[in-house]
């Protein structure tokens, strides 16, 4: 009997026990499923981020003092942080990954290294957290942040055949495509040169200094269709209903020339050559399609082209003391750079580099109504959609003029655009303008990869007529659009 008992008791201390251990291991998996659906990182990345960037003043709240940069769950990392920490894809060009990397194999680490006073990450660690962002820094049930964005701004880097998506909603870099080859993996750049876009249709289309001619779905940036041509692309201009572009290469400046080509497979059609074009810089299309506008910084002039036909119908001098035709030996005497088109298709706007002008053209009388000076090299230029105000880029200045079109006189200058600001856009309310800087003045936040120091895009108010934030890219920010 006491045998009995004594069995009895054992067993009962067994499954006493047992039942501590499961209730124990309950509570641990359940601590760390909490701890998962709260934070929704990978387990692995979890764990890093809770060992090493959370408790007293790292990391968890977004704080002047921290960047403003919360990590205490995977959405509030990806949206926090004084400039986008966490790039899809691209561990190389993630200011968090920079700040937590001391590999010197991995080219792109950033000073303080974190996490701030204490070890560094392990080579495991670091290394976890550069395949977890180059898989997409899924969360912990595979989501990938921006796999669309609402309202998309593109820029494109000249010497990193990159691509850049902003999300104009909240003012952050959303993504950046790789196309090409990419020089942070020692491969030789094409040289992203021309971008254009057919809006309605959601299509875009980058032209490189390979001669590549690529076309990209606008929401997705997968890339559509590639033809290679024998020059380097430095200008595009597609139609408004998609049916054809027009481009210009490097081999445009002598003999002169621009090319058409169809817009869905990206097939030449046909290149006008004419000794009358000298040094093509860029071209344009008019609203309603039915124009297309080259412009020839060499022979000084804007040539203007039948789009139903591809033939030239007209020109436009910058000037009265342009010979027309220029002769063979003409030396530009002002270098029109960009056009900008009033809404009703009357007015044109032209920058004007060596004199440092904007001057205003009647297109139907094909005259003169304004010159305007403003700063040193003026490049790109954006009318307001209410075509009150034009604003114009001053690359050697470094600030922007904005002229009231009522009085054809500058009534406000914006200074401090860094170093190398280049082309603007304006938003289709009218109330923002962007512009792309090829470098960010001393200082800037970001390491940059491949050569270079970051670029950048300003965000600018058009009622206060202010800086209203700066938005850190990778190195040789040019050309820029809104689908």
């Amino acid at each position: 009997m006491d045998e009995f008992k004594r069995k009895v008791s054992v067993k009962a201390a067994l499954v006493a026990i047992g039942l501590l251990c499961t209730i124990a291991t309950s509570g641990c998996k359940q601590s760390e499923i909490t701890a998962q659906d709260t934070g929704n990182y990978p387990s692995n990345i979890n764990a890093i981020v809770s060992s090493n960037c959370l408790g007293g003043d790292c990391h968890s709240s977004a704080t002047r003092l921290n960047d403003s940069l919360d990590v205490t769950s995977w959405k509030a990392m990806m949206q926090t942080g004084r400039i986008a920490e966490v790039i899809p894809f691209r561990p190389l060009n993630s200011h968090l990954f920079q700040h937590l990397n001391n590999d010197p194999a991995i080219n792109a680490s950033a000073a303080p290294l974190m996490p701030l006073g204490r070890d560094a990450l392990s080579r495991d660690d670091q290394h976890a957290f550069y395949d977890w962002i180059a898989s997409g820094a899924p969360s912990f049930g595979g989501e990938i942040f921006y796999s669309t964005v609402p309202e998309p701004m593109l820029v494109i880097h000249q010497e990193q055949d990159l691509l850049s998506v902003i999300d104009r909603t909240n003012g952050r870099l959303a993504r950046i495509f790789v196309d090409g080859n990419d020089p942070t993996q020692g491969l030789p750049a094409l040289g992203a040169r021309a971008l254009a876009s057919a809006g309605r249709y959601k299509k875009i289309f980058v032209g490189f200094a390979n001669g590549a001619l690529r076309s990209f779905d606008g929401k997705t940036f997968a890339r559509l269709w590639e033809v290679h041509l024998p020059n380097a692309i430095s200008g595009l201009a597609v139609l408004p209903d998609a049916s054809k572009g027009y481009l210009i290469t490097t081999a445009s400046k002598d003999p002169g020339s621009y090319s058409v080509f169809d817009a869905f497979s990206l097939q030449l059609l046909r290149t006008v050559i004419d000794t009358n074009i000298q040094g093509a810089e860029s071209i344009s299309i008019s609203t309603d399609g039915s124009r297309a506008y080259l412009v020839c910084a060499g022979s000084d002039d804007i040539k203007i082209i039948n789009t139903s036909n591809d033939s030239i119908i007209g020109n436009i001098r910058c000037g009265v003391d342009v010979p027309r035709p220029p002769p063979a030996d003409y030396v530009a005497r002002y270098r029109p750079h960009e056009v900008a088109l009033s809404s009703d298709g009357k007015t044109m706007w032209v920058s004007l580099q060596l004199s440092n002008e904007v001057i205003a053209i009647d297109i139907e009388t094909k005259s003169i109504t304004r010159r305007i000076g403003v700063g040193f090299r003026p490049l790109g230029l954006a009318l307001t959609p209410d075509d009150k105000e034009v604003w114009v880029v001053n690359e050697n200045s470094s600030n922007l003029s904005i002229i009231d079109n009522t009085s054809g006189k500058v009534v406000g200058t914006i200074d401090s655009l860094a170093n190398a600001p280049e082309e603007i856009v304006v938003s289709p309310d009218g109330t923002t303008f962007y512009v792309t800087c090829q470098y960010l003045a001393a200082g800037g936040h970001h390491h940059s990869t491949g050569g270079g120091p970051p670029a950048g895009v300003f965000v600018l108010d058009r009622q206060s007529r202010s800086l209203v934030k700066s938005i850190e890219l990778p190195p040789f920010a040019t050309s820029i659009l809104i689908p």
